[in-house]
């Protein structure tokens, strides 16, 4: 298979990704493209072939660049209104630990907060998440729309979501919030 003009032995991807503890449960998409695989853990994830090549990825359940799910935390959705590649602008969800900048981290580099939910159970805003995620990838076929490069030391690329990818699977930026909401919801009940 070739992929971004480098042929890519499949039988060394798939040895690649069984030796750094993950099962693909998918075909391989690509090396930029989230991989369905089982963690080690027991967990279902989409790492990068990419960055399990890089060492730069891995279980988002396990290392999660310093989130403490034993820990408070809060799932936050935010947007970023017009970007040189996605003029109708892009969606990111993501996490945080109760005490981390990396909310206020995004706000400076031009995104607007949607929505925010606080959580003494820091697991909660990662199975929501999750879930968002799940949503985007698995149910909307969406894939996200921002790289490393675009983000740079922030990370999180991968839980973006064009605003156009999203009208054109008949979701509005309305549509993603009511569903992070009816989530939260969800877990407090």
């Amino acid at each position: 298979m070739v992929c971004a003009g480098k042929e890519v032995d499949l039988e060394i991807a798939m040895s690649e990704m069984l030796a750094a503890g993950f099962t693909p449960l998918t075909q391989y998409p690509g090396a930029h493209k989230p991989w369905r695989c089982r963690h080690e853990c027991g967990r279902e994830v989409r790492p990068h072939y990419s960055n399990i090549q890089q060492n730069r990825g891995g279980c988002r359940f396990c290392v999660p660049r310093g989130y403490n799910p034993s820990k408070p935390g809060h799932v936050y959705l935010i947007e970023l209104d017009s970007h040189p590649n996605f003029q109708r602008g892009v969606v990111k969800i993501g996490i945080a630990g109760g005490k981390s900048q990396r909310l206020k981290q995004w706000q400076q580099q031009g995104w607007t907060l949607l929505d925010v939910f606080h959580f003494d159970d820091g697991a909660i805003p990662l199975a929501i998440e999750d879930e968002v995620l799940e949503w985007f990838n698995e149910n909307l076929g969406l894939e996200p729309c921002l790289s490393h490069d675009d983000v740079g030391y922030m990370g999180g690329f991968t839980e973006t979501i064009s605003v156009a990818d999203l009208t054109k699977a008949g979701v509005t930026v309305a549509d993603v919030r009511k569903k992070v909401k009816q989530l939260v919801k969800k877990q407090i009940v």
